[in-house]
């Protein structure tokens, strides 16, 4: 990132963010000198402007116009300034309300998970589910559907239920006088293995078989899939920070592309950033965009991401301190049940 800025170029170009954040129109040195953040006259202030645009952390979109942050101005504030702010208390009552009431299976929980969090910051929310293969299986339920199709049921440790038919074989016996004694074998011989491992797992019960093969085969195809779901919010919300119809276009046509942004997650994580700014997100059409992100995990385990994606002109303070808040949440209601 380069060396570090001194104390004053510092709170210049806070305020600069402040300021462009706040009211989107390029940053004067005399809006810098009305916050009061600069103790230094007008003209220092013009100085040390000058000298930020120069070393590549403010720009001038305009002659005579005032300055604006760029990628690595946005960079140094987020790496070196700005911190998550504690939630003011109308959103925190938001979110204490949210999770003292949210119920039903893990995807319900995502969905509205993913509208809290676009509430919350005004912003695109992105949220992911765990892959199918990556859930740690707690109850397996099988039941007869008919006399010839039976349905397993698999309940996640992180609440998630799965669920997929299969067919019964022929001269299996009676699947709706068996499935009790089958759910309760393959509920205790699987329990703790993730759908991925099913494979590995050796399930031997002469009384049960062939029924039980099929119902093993049946949670195998369940994890056929690796790919993380995601839940993507109020678009239009990142769509509408931007005038050029064209630009709209490809940022709601990449919203669309689910591998695409869910590979965008995985990546930042795997290098370990919370934060991805402009170019730095790898894909043109986001290039003035930016994405803050954080794992929700189970038992220390990370199981999905959520995250907020907008201009790069974004309230970061806000952004990073909600999907932070709401990612622990999530975790914590995991374990909690």
């Amino acid at each position: 990132m380069g060396e570090r800025l001194d104390s004053r170029k510092t709170a210049v170009l806070k305020a600069v963010v402040d300021q462009y954040v706040a009211m989107a129109e390029p940053v004067g040195s005399s809006n810098v000198a009305a916050t009061g953040e600069v103790q230094a006259s007008t003209a220092t202030i013009r100085h040390e402007m000058a000298a930020l645009e120069q070393d590549g952390y403010l720009a001038q979109p305009h002659v005579s116009a005032g300055r604006i942050p760029t990628d690595r101005g946005y960079r140094y504030y987020v790496d070196n300034i700005s911190s998550p702010n504690p939630l003011g208390s109308e959103h925190f009552f938001q979110l204490q309300s949210f999770f003292d009431h949210v119920k039903g299976e893990l995807e319900d929980l995502l969905q509205d998970t993913s509208r809290l969090l676009s509430s919350l910051t005004n912003f695109t929310s992105v949220v992911t589910a765990p892959p199918t293969q990556s859930v740690v299986v707690k109850h397996v339920q099988v039941v007869g559907i008919s006399a010839t199709m039976g349905l397993v049921i698999v309940v996640g440790s992180d609440g998630s239920l799965e669920k997929e038919v299969f067919d019964v074989p022929e001269n299996a016996g009676d699947l709706d006088l068996l499935s009790v004694e089958l759910s309760n074998f393959a509920s205790s011989e699987l329990r703790g293995k993730t759908i991925g491992e099913i494979d590995s797992v050796t399930l031997e019960n002469p009384a049960l078989e062939p029924l039980l093969s099929a119902v093993k085969e049946a949670i195998r195809t369940l994890g056929d899939s690796s790919t993380e779901e995601l839940f993507v919010n109020d678009a239009y919300k990142v769509a509408s920070a931007f005038l050029a119809a064209d630009k709209v276009g490809k940022i709601l046509e990449t919203l669309e592309q689910q591998l695409l942004v869910v590979s965008l997650m995985k990546s930042m994580l795997v290098k370990g950033q919370s934060v991805s700014i402009g170019n730095e997100i790898g894909v043109p059409s986001l290039s003035e965009c930016a994405l803050v992100i954080a794992p929700y995990e189970l038992d220390g385990r990370r199981v999905g991401s959520i995250g907020v994606i907008g201009p790069t002109r974004m309230n970061y303070p806000l952004a990073l301190a909600a999907v932070e808040q709401v990612s622990k949440r999530i975790g914590r209601h995991l374990v909690e049940g």
